[in-house]
């Protein structure tokens, strides 16, 4: 009897140690072990920290939220700009007075040299990184802006959401999604933002679209998804929700006008909407507090192009200056254009300072350098601003778009219209890089112009900053010569818009 109880104890203490073998060994689906909480990480003490945040940060959201009334979006300029513009008579001495600017202003330099040269971009590896725990893999194929995008992500990305949206199916998302290996995915992701050079704002819309492709029957699915990974990235961005939708709400440094907004504290949050309608938004349950080290802003400056997909449009055009006609014809990126189609109309400066495509850049340089090679400064600023004048049709935004909408310099040639503050970019663009001469914009109520820095003193209309004279030049009152002024705005003083230089 004895000899048989200890063959009993010993066969159940064998089946006991293979179970845990199973569990904490061998099975795939042990979803309470330690390494399945916390990920591969510098050391158990962070991870165990990282959880216990994101367990907090779940309960958090979990409590209740606030009711904000969100604000309609700002106009840039309540003063309509004019449906027809001038076109300038010019006199005996306005053309006295060219004669002299050009006669008095020196040669342009033999060699241009571009005022704010591009970082160079950062090395970037032939392909996406693989997954650290390939375990349980999707892999989601996306076309962005027609670039080609493969990501491998783990299956429980995907979080099954309830019916009813409020502040408890929130805070259960974050709960199952920070428990995911999240961290192979947004390395994949930012290799694609580091290749297609995505701002903060393009990275955002990178991740919202993979988001609409792992949750393709849920549009609050996407948006948890991209509120989860913008904040594990360090962005302070937040969600709101109200009946069934939930919205995405950016923070931002400059202001988007016409989307419509909330503040918290000094920080000002925008309904993300990426070219889509938000003006059924007046109100949203909201949560005040950021997630811990969460502070980013989602900046929406260009530092450099995107480099997304090469499609290459063509643009010809043409105009006169002395008697001699020129056909220029410009190379474009379409995908740039469709690119900045979806874009938050922002503050002018974020135009002003922003390049174009290495394409249509090499190919003004192509067109125009020869045009304005060897002319003095005066004559070559005149060219310019001739060219802008008259080889594109004017028409206001509202007309065209049924909207404002600023082009940065690259969409002047895919649009069939322009209009003031239009122009002024593009102007400003082409004055830095074929004469590196310093440019200001000046913002009048209802009108964009610019403003030349030349290297000698010379007459005509101007206006003075920082102590400095600097020549009006306006690209939209046709046929005007460099210091001549629209009649309507002679006596009226602009604000001024820095251009980086």
């Amino acid at each position: 009897m004895k000899q048989t109880s200890r063959r009993t104890v010993a066969g159940v203490v064998m089946i006991f140690t293979a179970a845990l073998v199973w569990v904490f060994i061998i099975s795939p689906n042990r979803v309470t072990v330690a390494q399945d909480k916390y990920k591969s990480g510098p050391a158990p003490a962070y991870q165990d920290l990282k959880y216990k945040t994101d367990l907090e940060f779940a309960k958090f959201l979990q409590k209740e939220w606030m009711k904000a009334d969100i604000l309609p979006g700002i106009s840039a300029d309540i003063v309509p700009k004019p449906v027809d513009i001038p076109e300038a008579e010019i006199t005996d001495d306005d053309q006295e007075r060219l004669e002299e600017a050009i006669d008095n202003s020196r040669s342009l330099k033999p060699e241009l040299v571009p005022p704010s040269p591009l970082p160079e971009p950062k090395p970037i590896p032939d392909k996406a990184p693989e997954p650290t725990m390939p375990r349980n893999l999707r892999t989601v194929h996306l076309d962005f802006f027609e670039a080609s995008c493969e990501i491998s992500y783990e299956a429980s990305l995907w979080v099954p959401l309830g019916r009813a949206v409020n502040n408890q199916l929130i805070g259960r998302f974050w709960e199952s999604i920070s428990r995911t290996n999240y961290e192979d995915f947004l390395a994949q992701a930012a290799y694609y933002r580091n290749r297609m050079i995505l701002n903060d704002w393009g990275f955002a819309f990178l991740l919202l679209k993979i988001g609409e492709e792992i949750y393709p029957n849920s549009s609050n699915g996407a948006v948890l998804f991209t509120w989860f990974m913008l904040v594990k990235s360090g962005y302070d961005a937040r969600v709101g929700y109200y009946k069934e939708n939930v919205h995405l709400l950016l923070p931002s440094g400059n202001v988007w006008y016409g989307t419509p907004y909330f503040t918290i504290g000094s920080k000002t949050y925008y309904v993300a909407v990426f070219g889509n309608d938000t003006k059924q938004v007046k109100s949203l349950f909201i949560y005040k507090e950021a997630y811990p080290g969460a502070s980013k802003n989602v900046e929406v400056a260009v530092e450099q192009p995107p480099e997304i997909s090469s499609q290459i449009k063509q643009r010809n055009t043409s105009f006169s200056y002395r008697g001699k006609t020129y056909d220029v014809a410009i190379d474009y990126d379409k995908a740039t254009v469709d690119f900045f189609a979806a874009y938050p109309q922002t503050d002018l400066n974020v135009y002003f300072d922003a390049p174009v495509s290495k394409i249509a850049g090499a190919s003004l340089i192509a067109a125009l350098e020869p045009i304005v090679s060897g002319k003095s400064e005066a004559e070559a600023v005149n060219i310019l601003l001739r060219f802008v004048q008259t080889a594109f049709d004017y028409k206001t935004d509202g007309e065209q778009f049924g909207r404002e909408k600023y082009f940065f310099p690259e969409e002047i040639f895919h649009y069939s219209h322009s209009d003031c503050e239009d122009r002024s970019v593009f102007f400003a663009y082409l004055v830095r890089n074929l004469t590196g001469l310093e440019v200001i914009g000046l913002d009048y109520p209802g009108h964009v112009a610019t403003a030349v820095k030349f290297s000698d003193a010379l007459n005509g209309e101007y206006v003075t900053f920082n102590g400095t004279k600097y020549i009006i030049c306006d690209p939209t009152y046709i046929h005007a010569n460099l210091g001549m002024c629209m009649p309507q705005f002679k006596e009226v003083t602009p604000d001024i818009v820095q251009i980086r230089t």
